[in-house]
């Protein structure tokens, strides 16, 4: 220009005859437009390159116009394998029908924020959260922001399934609900079929199958062999997580040349993860998951590693939890139930017996002869009688009946379904005759027999307390009587026993009060007439009874643990 400054120009020329004619166009203000778009794109270009988050421009049709380097790396794809495929190729969730009314509900309200999973090119997953917005170009084209979520997601799963399993502890649950819940967790997330835990004995020479998840159990394993312990060395090629001391994976399994074949009903194997737990520096715990249909990646070991931990966690708690419950109502010598779980037992069995009007019978039993034993042979030969007794009246009893500890060697049987006392007395002869069967314990026999004291509830009907007592009482009875016996409780036995109780009681206060006299009976010589001696005999001065005969009270408070006559009285 004449001022010195530059115009975009086009120029248009031809020639004809010895001229060339052309014109000039000034495009300098469309130039200056191109290259602004030109800055722009590349901004937008270096924007979409450079952010973390995967970006798709898709059209219409639901065909993907573009996309950035952030979602290749992400899901191993290249551009070349994305633009011009449909949404749907890469879809894990949504089907071809939903994304269309997925576009229909992002056009109408100008974008939408949803979560969806895609497949990557080695067929594994990705969690994915997507923004979209619309814009009314070109037919209408839709800018998609997609955010690799998989590792929030994973947080959050594992964090339900710490909840899940605290909730599982607190309800007591058995230890292999536990386990096959944090399997099937491990075996969803993994996109696995088959899942196991299994574990190491101490010797670390031995497995024992504990728990498969619900998917095996239901559709794929039928072997035998839980709680069935065998050699490391006899074991297939899942355990060389043991050998090697690491996680394995092995996504060709028929291509193993070591392995040694499955038994008869286990689950196919396509491909698996073992992954090993060491506590002390020894392995604890196996935990595998398999039949992927994809190859397993590093990425799936870490997840089992982290589940398998959790998993161990709430084990460990579990049978702490089930250990505390089980000393508040349970003997811990002869795990028999105690005074506790005693009382809830036969509690029931009265509310049942109130329905039904069948007898409840409460039997206290005490063993004959078992302070000897402990004497002669130690705690421990005792103890070891103690268990042995109880787990033979255990095999003994029938379902619903219940046999309880409450103490040395005193135990309590709550019985129920017999037709008649006759039938009952029956049930205690054999009970009699069951304890008197000599125990080998340690090459020594050991003999001892019992005595039973029973009551019959709602013919006593007491309290649970007071039923008892009632047979213990009865038991003593039976003691009394010479021992391997057994006394059937009555009313009138208990009125009895409550007046030398109550004389008992007296007695107790009556030496302080100087109650207890002597009073002196003259040995006459009957040819001469002469005194040759006297009998001091005893007499209670009962202040409401008057003067008491040895006869009245000596047989009470003989062979108490209160009094020994031949100390306090003679």
């Amino acid at each position: 220009c004449k001022d010195g400054s530059l115009k975009w120009c086009e120029v248009r020329y031809y020639r004809k005859d010895i001229f060339v004619y052309g014109t000039f166009t000034d495009i300098t203000e469309t130039n200056n437009l191109t290259t602004s778009l030109h800055k722009e794109r590349n901004k937008y270009i270096a924007l979409l390159e450079s952010t973390q988050d995967g970006f798709w421009m898709v059209d219409s049709t639901g065909t993907i116009l573009d996309v950035n380097e952030a979602y290749c790396l992400m899901s191993g794809y290249s551009k070349d394998e994305i633009i011009g495929n449909k949404v749907s190729a890469f879809e894990a969730i949504q089907n071809e029908e939903y994304i269309k009314k997925n576009l229909e509900n992002i056009i109408k309200n100008g974008g939408g924020l949803f979560e969806t999973s895609h497949y990557k090119k080695d067929g594994t997953l990705i969690d994915l959260e997507i923004s979209v917005s619309y814009a009314k170009i070109e037919n209408g084209i839709f800018f998609s922001l997609l955010r690799d979520i998989t590792e929030r997601n994973l947080d959050k799963k594992l964090s339900d399934l710490r909840l899940k399993l605290s909730n599982l502890v607190h309800d007591n649950v058995a230890k292999e609900l536990l386990l096959q819940t944090a399997l099937d967790e491990a075996e969803a997330i993994t996109n696995s079929k088959i899942g196991y835990f299994h574990f190491v004995d101490d010797d670390q020479e031995h497995v024992s199958l504990q728990v498969w998840s619900t998917n095996t159990l239901k559709k794929m394993c039928f072997a035998e062999g839980a709680d069935f312990h065998y050699p490391i060395s006899e074991a297939g090629v899942w355990v060389d997580c043991i050998h090697e001391k690491k996680a394995v994976i092995y996504n060709d399994y028929e291509s193993l040349p070591h392995k040694k074949g499955l038994p008869e009903g286990h689950a196919p194997l396509k491909g698996f993860i073992s992954v090993p737990r060491y506590k002390n520096e020894k392995a604890v715990t196996i935990v595998g998951v398999g039949n992927k249909e994809s190859d397993y990646t590093q990425k799936d070991v870490e997840i089992v590693e982290k589940i398998s931990d959790i998993a161990y966690e709430y084990y460990q708690r579990l049978l702490a939890e089930s250990k505390v419950e089980f000393m508040a109502y349970y003997d811990v010598l002869t795990g028999l139930p105690n005074r506790e779980l005693l009382a809830d037992r036969l509690q029931q069995s009265v509310a049942l017996s109130n329905r039904t009007q069948e007898p409840v019978a409460v039997c206290y039993l005490d063993l004959d002869g078992f302070k000897p034993i402990n004497d002669k042979f130690g705690h421990e030969t005792g103890d070891k009688l103690l268990k042995l007794f109880a787990d033979r009246f255990k095999e003994y009893l029938r379902e619903g009946d219940t046999i309880a500890r409450i103490g040395g060697d005193e135990f309590v049987l709550v019985l129920s379904g017999f037709e008649s006392q006759k039938a009952l007395k029956e049930v205690l002869i054999r009970l009699i005759e069951t304890a008197n069967i000599p125990f080998e314990i340690d090459q020594n026999r050991v003999h001892v027999s019992c005595s039973i004291g029973t009551t019959i509830y709602p013919s006593d009907n007491s309290d649970i307390d007071t039923l008892i007592r009632h047979a213990d009482q009865a038991m003593y009875r039976a003691k009394e009587m010479g021992k391997s016996n057994y006394v059937i409780y009555t009313p009138v036995e208990n009125i009895d026993l409550q007046e030398s109780e109550k004389l008992l009681e007296d007695f107790s206060y009556a030496l302080d009060r100087s109650e207890v006299v002597l009073h002196y009976q003259p040995k006459i010589n009957l040819h001469d007439g002469s005194i040759i001696g006297f009998e001091a005999l005893s007499r209670w001065n009962h202040p409401e009874k008057g003067m008491l005969y040895p006869a009245s009270f000596i047989h009470i408070i003989e062979n108490t643990n209160k009094y020994t006559l031949s100390e306090q009285v003679a």
